[in-house]
């Protein structure tokens, strides 16, 4: 995710020999970046002479220049670095991510013959060196890899994908779509199953996709899965069971009726009732052990909101 690593953009046509080489790492554009070849890690960055004037601190960390000879173990990567597989060059670089923290580089993002962006993880890197890096696959395995794209763009043709895929506009209104990372979260409650079905197959067909995670919640089974956690919950706590509760859902409004050992179990059920995903109102007509329905009533439902 965004907030576990930094990246370092590539420019691509900038003029590499004018570079200052500075200690530590620059996130953002630059035009290169230095890597130890056996440990993958990112220790120096190659910046223009402007970044290195605005940021002050820098100056004082100042290695050399592009032209610095660096040690055996090291490489200075940048937009020119040529990625091979086999003996074929199949890309340029465009870009390294690495953990914030330990500076380890994670993954490389290589622009293809297709001039698609590809994500390598740092396990496929064979080898670093002056004339490139080597992965260890083949060129069909290169184009299994995911492509990179920004969660913008990932969003905006979900949106355009959904409006074919979902001709009603309260359906597309219903799915809620998030993007993080091209990881794609999709939650809301929608009527019909189908629905479901066809919006998590329409957002994992966008390019650059690489994960999804369903949070959609049917309307017509809304009332089940109450059931399904009030009979988790019950199981792991037997103080909380009574004769069989039963739920019904409109709207994602949930009412719950039947008996209770307590009130403290009428309240507990109700925490697990509104805690199902979907639900945006609990109207609590659990009645307690040793309670009339009239004195249950009295005060009226209790109701909360999500």
């Amino acid at each position: 995710m965004h907030y576990t690593r930094l990246e370092l953009h590539f420019r691509p046509k900038a003029l590499w020999r004018r570079g200052i080489l500075v200690e530590g790492l620059v996130p953002g554009n630059v035009l290169g970046a230095t890597v130890h070849a056996t440990a993958l890690q990112v220790t120096d960055t190659l910046v223009t002479r402007r970044q290195a004037k605005r940021r002050h601190e820098l100056v004082a960390h100042v290695l050399g220049t592009a032209k610095t000879e660096l040690p055996d173990d090291y490489v200075t990567l940048g937009a020119r670095t040529p990625v091979v597989v086999g003996k074929s060059v199949v890309g340029r670089l465009t870009a390294v991510w690495t953990n914030r923290h330990s500076g380890a580089a994670t993954h490389l993002l290589v622009r293809d013959t297709r001039r698609q962006v590809r994500i390598i993880p740092a396990e496929l890197i064979e080898r670093i060196a002056t004339d490139g890096v080597r992965l260890k696959l083949g060129k069909a395995d290169l184009n299994q890899l995911a492509v990179f794209r920004a969660d913008a763009a990932i969003a905006a043709d979900i949106a355009l994908a959904f409006a074919s895929a979902l001709p009603d506009p309260k359906a597309r209104r219903d799915v809620k779509v998030r993007v993080d990372d091209g990881h794609v979260t999709l939650t809301g409650v929608v009527d019909a199953a189908e629905v479901r079905e066809r919006a998590l197959r329409t957002a994992g067909r966008v390019l650059g996709v690489r994960g999804m995670t369903d949070d959609l919640v049917v309307a017509e089974a809304l009332a089940d899965q109450v059931l399904a956690a009030i009979a988790r919950e019950t199981a792991k706590k037997p103080e909380l069971a009574g004769s069989p509760v039963r739920a019904f859902a409109e709207h994602g409004i949930v009412y719950l009726d039947g008996r209770v050992p307590t009130p403290a179990a009428r309240w507990a059920l109700e925490q697990v009732a509104i805690g199902v995903p979907g639900v945006r109102v609990v109207v609590n007509n659990l009645i307690a052990e040793g309670e009339s329905p009239s004195r249950a009533s009295e005060s009226g439902p209790l109701t909360r909101n999500r």
